[in-house]
């Protein structure tokens, strides 16, 4: 549980320690990059989003460790592409 969280944590440290909340926040327009400086209160008074349904959302997101092959990070959202192979970089003149 988050009872002991620090909830005065910005957006943005949030994501940087918990990558899974990266899709939560974006589900809920409030962006951790650009913005990521709010508070999790103040980003939901800025979106008129409802603050306690988004803590227990974002509990339930760090509830369990999530193990995750490519295609699934990707769907998630923590990659945004997937290599069967190394790329070949470009040649420069």
């Amino acid at each position: 549980m988050l009872t002991s969280m620090d909830r005065t944590r910005t957006v943005a440290s949030l994501v940087l320690s918990h990558p899974e909340l990266a899709t939560v926040f974006q589900e809920h327009r409030i962006d951790f990059c650009c913005r990521g400086d709010l508070t999790v209160s103040e980003a939901c008074r800025e979106r008129n989003v409802d603050e306690g349904g988004l803590w227990a959302v974002i509990e339930r997101a760090m509830e369990r460790d999530k193990f995750l092959n490519a295609e699934e990070a990707k769907a998630f959202g923590i990659v945004d592409q997937v290599f069967d192979k190394r790329p070949v970089p470009a040649e420069t003149e």
